[in-house]
């Protein structure tokens, strides 16, 4: 009895007992159970390798084999059960993949024998991403400062996640704006440079995915400057900017002001001082050089570009100043002069003639403005001056207005008194080409009637060779040098007809060229056209030998009706290459005239659209080059004339009938092949087949003009072949001749279908 209790006292306390010295016997450690046999024991889980979207889910399936336990642990890499990051999988191997895309998009899924753990069997899974991000709105236009809310959303096949990060591309920082967590933007106040940037959602599920929106930041606000026109030297003045917002917006209210000037730059022009938020003072220089102005400029942080400017004129202190400065009257004649005062103490004008208070009989009167009779004063804004009756000593005579609050603030106008009115002409005297022009002028001295009447006079003008002079005093010389060849430019003062000017003119007998008819024309035309030399001091072809006109350095056949005309004939091989040539005319005695350009410019085919708009009324950086027709030359009763179409309708060839009507004339195309359709043409210049008649369209023409033929009376029939693809809407007939000059019938035709 007493050696179980002891076996069991040290099998409790001490685990086992030692033999040595108590006598007792120690107890073996219980033996592990035995392994399970595996032989052929295993484990496949099927599916062996799938794809699952982010969030989706799949069941796994798990078969053990020669073992009689069938249960099984799950594990995703390793981890029981897995985790957030790799996925879940439950006990019953139902497996749901994460909703954010791991780094490691395969994983493993493992399920080993509980009875077993050394037997286990594993599956491959791929974590894919189809997440697809939208953000509405996909653009928008803010103004500085407002706000918009946008929404983003992510979808996917499976469970993704649905969070998103907002961010902001192309710009930096502040002149980004800001955008919050759930993505309300706001603008920023000041515009960036540029002003457009990205809105960008990116998938927090899947960081490659992601949607933008375009946004235009705007700037519609505007700015106004307020303040006094004008600031006294030693004295300064506010200045107030008012920036009214666009609604829903908040632009940066902060400006920063500078100051500039026509005749000072940096503290020359004085110094502004900002004084709160919106405004400023500005203090002007002790002096400022003519013109004695300033600009302020008031410029918004929120956009530099909308700075507004006032213009201040810097007066110095107590100017008088008097207008006209000096004057020349004839005798018993008005003169209004006006003084004011800038700067100084308020205070009226007083006036004086030679020292005399409102002036007298001898000197000159001062009036009232506009009184007749005289209406004597000495004070006022404004006086007349009377001179007197006869010419004063001295001559001229002091006219002083001073300020009557300080008298030495003073200007003065000397007055010169004439005995009577004078006409002077300018240029006194020229010598000019003939057929040219040459504008006079007139200036009446000692009276405001600047009226005058022009003539011109000489010995040779009672045969009409003087030329001619308008009411404005342009003088147009003759055609021909008169002999003698100078004449008087004459003019005769309206208020006096007995004062007269005169100006002496030259007329030089050599040769000149006024004008080409035409002055161009285009390379490789056929030429045998007119070529028209206005000028004058031709000799006409009646005084043989007359003029000749020279085109380049080949002189040609050349016929002159009269001193200012000359004509010629160009053939085709003057006008074969492109280019400025010369054209001169010389006379029998060796005599040439200055020499001219004729213009042949480049040919082409080539047909250039240039669209205007409403909103785009303005076409830069675009040559257009116009040669005159090749019949502006023409001597003929109509040499006017244009290839301008009239009317046009549809011909019968079967009766021969032309049914002329207004524009646009129907053309019905085909329903199928190519269909043969008849139309005339009607113009009073006359059309025949010898012209080129084309129909515009696209760049390889559908409609083609088959055939020309004449039917009298200026009228053609052109054969038109029209297939079934010819584009439907309104076309444009074009006709050229053989000298390249081209007309334009706009719109004169419509296709139908």
């Amino acid at each position: 009895m007493k050696l179980s209790i002891a076996l069991a006292i040290c099998s409790v306390l001490l685990a086992g007992c030692s033999g040595n010295g108590g006598g007792f016997a120690t107890s073996p450690p219980p033996a592990s159970p035995p392994p399970v046999s595996t032989p052929g024991a295993s484990v496949s889980i099927s599916p062996s390798i799938s794809s699952i979207p982010l969030g989706g889910s799949t069941q796994f399936t798990a078969t053990v084999a020669n073992l009689s336990n069938a249960a099984v642990s799950w594990a995703v890499n390793g981890a029981t059960g897995g985790n957030l990051s790799s996925g879940l999988i439950s006990s019953d191997g139902l497996y749901t993949a994460p909703s954010d895309l791991p780094e490691a998009a395969i994983v493993t899924i493992s399920a080993t024998s509980q009875s077993a753990p050394s037997v286990s069997g594993s599956a491959t899974v791929t974590i894919t991403s189809d997440v697809v991000v939208g953000l509405a709105p996909a653009q928008a236009t803010l103004e500085l400062g407002a706000s918009q809310a946008f929404s983003a959303t992510v979808a996917g096949s499976g469970h993704p996640n649905t969070s998103v990060i907002w961010h902001l591309t192309g710009c930096t920082g502040i002149a980004c704006g800001s955008v919050t967590a759930v993505g309300i933007y706001t603008a920023p106040q000041s515009l960036p440079a540029p002003p457009t940037l990205s809105l960008v959602a990116q998938s927090i599920a899947d960081s490659s995915k992601s949607a933008a929106a375009a946004i235009t930041v705007t700037s519609h606000f505007t700015l106004s400057i307020s303040g006094p026109a004008a600031v006294l030297v030693g004295s300064s003045a506010t200045y107030t900017a008012a920036l009214t917002p666009a609604p829903n917006s908040n632009p940066a209210t902060g400006i920063m002001w500078t100051i500039s000037g026509s005749g000072c730059s940096g503290a020359a022009c004085g110094t502004i001082t900002r004084a709160a938020a919106d405004t400023a003072i500005y203090q002007p220089p002790a002096s400022l050089g003519a013109p004695a102005s300033v600009t302020i400029v008031a410029v918004p942080v929120a956009d530099a570009s909308k700075a507004a400017s006032i213009s201040v004129a810097v007066n110095p202190l107590a100017t008088v100043s008097l207008f006209p400065e000096s004057a020349t009257l004839a005798v018993s004649h008005r003169q209004t002069f006006t003084a004011s005062i800038t700067g100084g103490s308020a205070g009226g004008v007083s006036w004086a003639v030679a020292g005399i208070a409102g002036g007298n009989s001898n000197v000159g009167q001062l009036c009232a403005a506009g009184s007749n009779p005289c209406a004597p004063v000495a004070t006022g804004g404004s006086v007349d001056y009377l001179a007197p009756a006869s010419v004063p000593t001295p001559n001229p005579v002091v006219l002083t207005a001073s300020s009557s609050a300080n008298p030495a603030q003073m200007a003065t106008a000397p007055i010169t008194i004439l005995p009577h009115i004078s006409v002077t002409v300018s240029p006194p005297s020229e010598t000019i080409a003939a057929a040219s022009a040459l504008q006079f002028a007139a200036t009446v001295l000692g009276t405001s009637d600047q009226a005058v009447t022009w003539n011109v006079g000489g010995p040779a003008c009672v045969i009409g060779g003087c030329g001619g002079i308008d009411a404005t005093g342009l003088y147009t010389a003759p055609v021909s040098a008169p002999s003698p060849d100078t004449i008087s430019i004459i003019a005769t003062s309206s208020e006096d007809t007995s004062r007269t000017g005169s100006a002496s003119v030259t007329i030089t007998t050599a040769p000149v060229i006024t004008g080409l008819l035409p002055a161009s024309i285009l390379s490789g035309a056929a030429g045998g056209f007119t070529l028209r030399v206005e000028g004058g001091n031709f000799v006409a072809a009646a005084a043989t030998p007359g003029s000749q006109i020279y085109f380049g350095d080949t002189a040609h056949t050349t016929i002159c009706p009269d001193a200012g005309n000359c004509i010629t004939t160009l053939a085709a091989s003057d006008l074969q290459a492109a280019g400025n040539f010369t054209v001169q005319v010389e006379n029998p005695d060796g005599t040439k005239s200055a020499a001219v350009n004729f213009v042949v410019a480049q040919d082409t085919d080539a047909v250039d659209i240039i669209p205007v708009a409403p909103g785009e009324p303005v076409a830069l950086a675009r040559d257009i080059v116009v040669v005159e027709p090749s019949t502006a030359g023409s001597l003929a009763p109509q040499a006017d004339v244009t290839l301008s179409i009239q009317a046009m309708g549809l011909y019968s060839t079967a009766t021969s009938t032309c049914t002329l009507g207004a524009s646009p004339l129907v053309i019905q195309r085909p329903a199928s092949g190519t269909a043969t359709i008849d139309i005339c043409a009607f113009s009073v210049s006359g059309l025949g087949p010898s012209l080129t008649f084309t129909v515009s369209g696209p760049a390889v023409p559908d409609i083609i003009v088959a055939g020309a033929q004449p039917l009298g009376l200026g009228i053609v029939d052109l054969t038109l072949t029209v297939p079934a693809s010819a584009q439907t809407g309104p076309r444009s007939l074009f006709i050229v001749n053989s000298n390249k000059d081209k007309a334009i019938a706009s719109g004169s035709l419509e296709v139908q279908e």
